[in-house]
């Protein structure tokens, strides 16, 4: 008989009861009323839970609020006495604190998953630590929740724990009696996929503009506390697998239009979209979840799957774009699409691969296909994206080659949302230092003797300093100026019978304002003396000042 029947009384029991006058309370109703409404599911129907915690308060508010949303609770003060209870009873999910006498959370958690590995384990802690989350993630934990926990956080992770246990026991169920070695691995990747959606988080990267210094929007990343699915590729493999791709595309989609609320003015959300996601009808829905952000959301889509698996690509975007939708196609240049695909998906936006980007600077090739695409989606008017920058001079190339949108390490790592941009030392460079004039104002005379000899002293090494800075500053000029003019005469040399007769024009105009220029510095900035024979100099007391100048009589500053 079902336990949601047990109050009801039997065809046999009214009859052996009905002709006694001495009915009971309980058997009355059932003969001279109407049968009643079937009663509303007992505690049991939603899962037992072990609830475990040393403080008397907390155990008992915690246990109100399990009880108010329909779970059955059984209590243990410490972690010795939940082992010995989950070894003797059968329970659906176990909430534990930490920092408990005799057996502490983590240690009954690990004793635990060597008797039980499906058995879900939420830990709490009123001392949160890295530590100890990084412990609970090893040893299996569903979630790692900080005290004090809200009613709802707490209700919904002790039922997301329910479920898994449920779905646990019929696939073992399954497996045991039908199942093979394979059927028993998939129920056990079953399991494990609907571990990692149930703890499925969203770190966000910052896309930035260099030269604008600002961020042009935030890149979503999939990332789960399930140990086993930690990498995206794993992740989506396993829901390729089960068939569950859908689920986990509606999962990501609902995080981050939970993100968008939060995200800064001015900015983009880049939601990652699977080729399969396009098959999806929930994506073009009116009522979907990022329906409502779609003006913020830039939908990416990965280039490392053929595009001919899908039909009517061009329509199913132009749907996307009705909603307000851009389109972006990542991973340029590192799978299968060619530049037919802009033909077929006209994105917005395209994102360069980091194969393209790693090492730019010394790699010719790689230099040559991103200027190349840089400059054609110029002329289409999509905007570029290189992403996977790690290096100042991955950056420096890549802005060189025209591409000012930029992504990676070198910004920021991916994180909570929404994580702090470091630019970089040459993203501040320093102001030119002023040019002043050549005389100084003499130092004012202190009380007593004018101190003649001091004041020499100061004025040589005035002098000398002035006499350095014109020597370097005449050095930085030449040195450009030399490359400029030693390469136009190996290419006037070396190629001259090719030109045309206007670049041969061109080289030799180069050459000769090249010439002119060296003629106006030699008259100008060479100083007149040798500065180590200046008097009272010590190159200590100008080593620190060995750049551009800091002090230039009016009229060379007027020449430069």
């Amino acid at each position: 008989m079902s336990a949601y029947k047990s109050s009801e009384v039997s065809p046999a029991a009214s009859a052996h009861t009905a002709p006694t006058l001495n009915l009971t309370a309980a058997a009355r109703p059932a003969t001279v009323k109407p049968a009643p409404a079937a009663p509303a599911p007992t505690p049991a129907a939603r899962g037992r839970v072990l609830l475990v915690d040393d403080e008397p308060a907390l155990q008992r508010a915690y246990g109100r609020v399990l009880r108010a949303a329909g779970f059955q609770v059984e209590v243990a003060a410490d972690g010795k006495a939940a082992y010995d209870m989950v070894r003797s009873q059968s329970f659906d999910c176990v909430v534990s604190d930490i920092s408990m006498p005799q057996l502490d959370g983590l240690q009954m958690l690990k004793a635990v998953r060597e008797r039980d590995a499906d058995l879900p384990v939420i830990l709490m802690t009123g001392r949160p630590a890295v530590s100890s989350a990084v412990q609970a993630l090893e040893f299996g934990a569903l979630r790692y929740l900080v005290k004090p926990v809200e009613s709802s956080a707490l209700t919904e992770s002790v039922q997301q724990g329910v479920h898994l246990r449920q779905v646990a026991r019929i696939q073992r169920e399954a497996a045991r009696l039908f199942g093979t070695t394979a059927t028993r691995a998939r129920a056990e990747l079953e399991l494990r996929f609907e571990r990692a959606l149930v703890n499925l988080q969203m770190a966000f990267q910052p896309i930035v503009s260099w030269s604008r210094r600002q961020v042009y929007g935030y890149e979503a990343l999939v990332r789960t506390l399930e140990p086993t699915l930690a990498r995206p590729d794993q992740l989506f493999a396993a829901a390729e697998d089960l068939g569950r791709v859908a689920d986990l595309g509606r999962k990501i989609r609902s995080l981050v239009a939970d993100a968008v609320e939060h995200l800064p003015p001015n900015t983009y959300l880049f939601c990652n979209l699977n080729l399969s996601d396009l098959g999806d009808d929930e994506l073009y829905s009116p009522r979907s979840a990022l329906a409502p952000h779609a003006e913020r959301v830039v939908l990416e889509i990965t280039e490392r799957t053929s595009f001919d698996r899908m039909g009517d690509l061009r329509a199913r975007f132009d749907r996307l774009r009705e909603q307000g939708f851009r389109i972006a196609l990542d991973d340029l240049g590192a799978g299968y699409a060619s530049l037919s695909t802009f033909v077929q998906l006209q994105p917005e936006i395209v994102k360069i691969d980091m194969s393209l980007v790693r090492d730019l600077h010394n790699d010719f090739t790689k230099q040559s296909l991103v200027r190349t695409i840089t400059h054609l989606c110029s002329q289409l008017g999509i905007t570029v994206i290189a992403e996977g920058v790690e290096t100042e001079e991955e950056r420096a190339a890549l802005v060189d080659l025209g591409a000012d949108l930029l992504q990676g390490y070198f910004f920021a790592r991916p994180g909570r949302p929404f994580p702090e941009v470091t630019w970089g030392e040459a993203s501040q460079p320093a102001p030119p230092p002023p040019l002043l004039a050549l005389v100084e104002p003499a130092p004012a005379p202190g009380p007593g003797p004018f101190d003649h000899e001091a004041q020499l002293t100061e004025v040589s090494l005035a002098t000398a300093r002035r006499l350095r800075l014109l020597d370097n500053l005449s050095h930085e000029l030449r040195t450009p100026l030399n490359a400029i003019i030693g390469f136009a005469h190996l290419l006037y040399d070396g190629k001259a019978g090719a030109l045309t007769p206007a670049q041969q024009e061109a080289l030799s105009d180069i050459l000769s304002s090249g010439q002119s220029l060296q003629s106006l510095i030699d008259e100008v900035l060479t100083p007149p003396v040798d500065i180590s024979d200046s008097p009272s100099f010590d190159s200590s007391d100008i080593d620190n000042e060995n750049t551009l100048v800091d002090a230039l009589p009016s009229e060379i500053a007027e020449a430069s």
